[in-house]
């Protein structure tokens, strides 16, 4: 062997690394947890400030699920905000549990019992109805073959989103441009209205 003790040395070295390796994601970890609590303090804070009432999620969430509680809290005056991905220390578990604590509370008082019995029951109806009408939507070519068409033609990803109008068995069904970050824009290149249960679709409005 050309270098008898370089195989050796290495080996010390690789060695010698795992501790610094072990001390670096330690530090990180802390470092990131620091950021995480002063981050939803902030937050806490700015939150109580301008008198909003959100209940924070993290972890990976039903996307159209979401939007059908978000429509759900809007009718009874509060909010839900992502506020974490899925990688989280205990200890920001913990302070993202102290905070819906305090919002349960609240929201108990509001709904008159456990808030969450009266609230998701709820959401399951309008997620049925948005699933219903989308999917509905989707098969039937004579409706969604000239909206496809449209679609295919731009570079924007689209999202369907059922929205509720003032009369109860009438519902809008609009295209959103999606953004960067797969999340729905305000702006939408299609809209046209649903009778439900009945599934009668009105004349489709396009808009560019």
């Amino acid at each position: 062997m050309l270098f008898p003790n370089l195989h050796k040395a290495l080996l010390v070295v690789r060695y010698s690394m795992k501790p610094f390796k072990i001390i670096l994601i330690l530090l990180l970890f802390d470092i990131s947890n620091a950021y995480g609590q002063k981050y939803l303090d902030s937050l806490e804070k700015a939150e109580r400030k301008a008198r909003i009432i959100s209940y924070w999620r993290y972890g990976l969430i039903d996307v159209e699920k979401e939007f059908a509680a978000s429509k759900v809290a809007q009718k009874y005056q509060f909010s839900f905000r992502s506020v974490a991905g899925c990688v989280l220390t205990k200890k920001v578990i913990k302070r993202i549990d102290r905070h819906n604590d305090e919002v349960s509370g609240i929201l108990n008082k509001r709904f008159r019992g456990d808030w969450k019995k009266i609230f998701y029951p709820e959401v399951d109806s309008v997620y049925l109805i948005d699933q219903t009408i989308i999917n509905y939507f989707n098969q039937d070519s004579s409706v969604s073959s000239i909206f496809y068409r449209i679609s295919a033609s731009i570079d924007n990803r689209v999202i369907l989103r059922v929205l509720p109008t003032l009369e109860p068995s009438l519902y809008t069904l609009r295209a959103f441009l999606m953004n960067q970050f797969a999340e729905a824009t305000e702006k939408y290149i299609y809209s046209v209205q649903v009778r439900y249960p009945q599934l009668v679709f009105s004349e489709p409005q396009y808009y560019k």
